[in-house]
């Protein structure tokens, strides 16, 4: 009995003590500490580069990280030229059906001849009125800042 008693007289009185601590004592030790290890990483060429984006890319941020972000964005390219068609030579006609732009010629013979332009191979057509467009989705990227600056 006397080894449990012992015991829980030391128990009693290791927590009496932490309890008697201020509260303000424990953190103004901690506080030197974190104040001694930042001036020492601030001495570090480290503490001082910051990132930024390159060109192009906009900066973001979380909670939990940074990224640069680039948006989508379209290549476009023209049409492609008009050619001759089954003898007859072809010209460019902006909206000839509807909004849609043709390439148009007329034969002596048959009449009115009429092909759809196209786009190279890769890219979609986009009818709009006035002249069509040739365009290819470009997608956007994610990237780290690592574009370094000093402040």
């Amino acid at each position: 009995m006397s080894v449990r008693l012992a015991l829980s007289l030391a128990a009693a009185m290791l927590i009496a003590a932490m309890t008697a601590i201020a509260p303000g004592a424990a953190s103004a030790a901690a506080t030197e500490v974190s104040a001694d290890e930042v001036s020492m990483n601030d001495a570090s060429p480290e503490a001082e580069r910051y990132f930024t984006c390159p060109s192009g890319y906009s900066f973001r941020a979380t909670a939990d990280a940074a990224h640069c972000k680039k948006p989508d964005s379209y290549q476009t390219t023209p049409l492609v030229a008009c050619t001759q068609y089954l003898g007859v030579g072809l010209f460019a006609r902006r909206d000839h059906a509807g909004y849609k732009d043709m390439c148009a010629g007329t034969n002596p013979i048959t009449g009115e001849v009429a092909v759809e332009r196209s786009c190279i191979l890769g890219y979609s057509k986009r009818i709009v009125r006035g002249e069509d467009q040739c365009r290819k989705l470009i997608e956007g990227t994610i990237v780290a800042p690592t574009v370094a600056v000093s402040r």
